[in-house]
C-alpha cells in the first residue's frame, strides 16, 4: 500500500531544541573520521582500496605527486557558488559553511531528512549514493544500526574524503565513506569504478541543476530504491511529478507531500517518494 499524507510542518519548541542540539551533525561526522580506528592512504587524497588513483574530483596538478587541486568543472562550481554566497552574505558565515547558499539546516527543512533517514533505518542497505547531500548528508539520520559498505556522497561544495570506519552496530565490519566533490554529471562518468549503489538518496533534487528523471532512472542497475524529495511547483521539476512507480517494474511504496513552514514560495509545497525498481 502507498502511505500518501498531506503534513503541514509545524515548528514546535520541542522540535526545534533536538535539531539545534542537532544541527552540526556534519562536524561531528569530520570528528569520527579523525580518529585513529579511521583507515586512509598513505596520501589521502587518494583513492581506497588501492590508493593509485586520485579521490573523483581531484587531480594532479603539474609536477605533483599527490591530488592537489580540483578538476576543472569542480572547482567552477565552487567558485560560483562561493561568489553567490559572498554577494548574498559577505563574509558573516562560519568557515565551515563558506559554501551555505540556502538556510537547509534549519528545523523546517531537516524535517526531510529525519523522515527518509527513518525509512533508511527500515531496510538492508549495502551501498548507497547520497546526491546533492548539501551539509546534511543523509547518512547522519540513519539509526547507527544501519553498517552499509559504502555511502557515496555526491556534493561539489564538500571536501573529498576516502576513509574506511568501524560501523558503530559491528566494530568488526567497516563502511567506506567517499565525499566525491563533483556533479552527478561527472559522477555517471566514473561510477563504474567504485561501488555501484542498490539505494539512491536525492533531497532538494533539482532536475535543472542536478539529475533529471532520465538520469535517475537509467544511470542504476535494476534492483535499486530512489528516495527522492523535491519541490513540487518548481517548473523544472514536472519530471518528478510523474515518477509515481507506473512504469515497469517500478512500485512507488511511500508519498508524502508537506509545506515547508516558511514564507510561501515556489519552495514551500514538497514531496516525498520512495520508488522501487526492479
Amino acid at each position: 500500500a502507498v502511505l500518501t499524507t498531506m503534513n503541514v510542518y509545524c515548528l514546535t519548541v520541542l522540535v526545534a531544541l533536538v535539531c539545534t542540539a542537532l544541527a552540526d551533525r556534519l562536524s561531528e561526522f569530520y570528528d569520527r573520521l579523525s580518529k585513529p580506528d579511521a583507515k586512509y592512504c598513505d596520501d589521502r587524497t587518494k583513492l581506497l582500496p588501492d590508493c593509485n588513483t586520485c579521490i573523483p574530483g581531484l587531480e594532479k596538478g603539474p609536477g605533483s605527486e599527490t591530488c592537489n587541486q580540483y578538476i576543472p568543472s569542480s572547482k567552477q562550481i565552487r567558485e560560483e557558488i562561493r561568489n553567490l554566497v559572498v554577494k548574498r552574505f559577505g563574509d558573516t558565515l562560519p568557515s565551515n559553511r563558506s559554501y551555505g547558499l540556502y538556510p537547509l539546516e534549519k528545523p523546517e527543512f531537516l524535517y526531510r531528512h529525519h523522515t527518509i533517514g527513518k525509512l533508511l533505518g527500515d531496510r538492508k542497505i549495502t551501498h548507497m549514493i547520497d546526491i546533492g547531500a548539501y551539509y546534511n548528508p543523509i547518512h547522519l539520520f540513519v539509526p547507527s544500526s544501519q553498517c552499509m559498505s559504502t555511502v557515496i556522497i555526491v556534493e561539489p561544495i564538500l571536501d573529498p574524503v576516502s576513509a574506511m570506519v568501524p560501523c558503530a552496530s559491528n566494530p568488526s565490519q567497516y563502511t567506506h565513506y567517499l565525499v566525491l566533490p563533483i556533479t552527478f554529471k561527472h559522477y555517471i562518468t566514473i561510477k563504474d569504478t567504485i561501488p555501484m549503489p542498490e539505494t539512491v538518496v536525492c533531497i532538494g533534487c533539482d532536475s535543472h541543476y542536478g539529475p533529471n528523471r532520465r538520469m535517475l532512472e537509467t544511470t542504476f542497475p535494476r534492483p535499486y530504491g530512489l528516495y527522492i524529495e523535491y519541490p513540487s511547483e518548481y517548473i523544472h521539476n514536472a519530471p518528478f511529478r510523474r515518477m509515481n512507480g507506473e512504469g515497469a517494474g517500478e512500485t512507488l511504496v511511500f508519498k508524502e507531500q508537506y509545506r515547508a513552514n516558511t514564507t510561501e514560495t515556489i519552495y514551500t509545497k514538497r514531496v516525498m517518494k520512495v520508488i522501487h525498481y526492479k
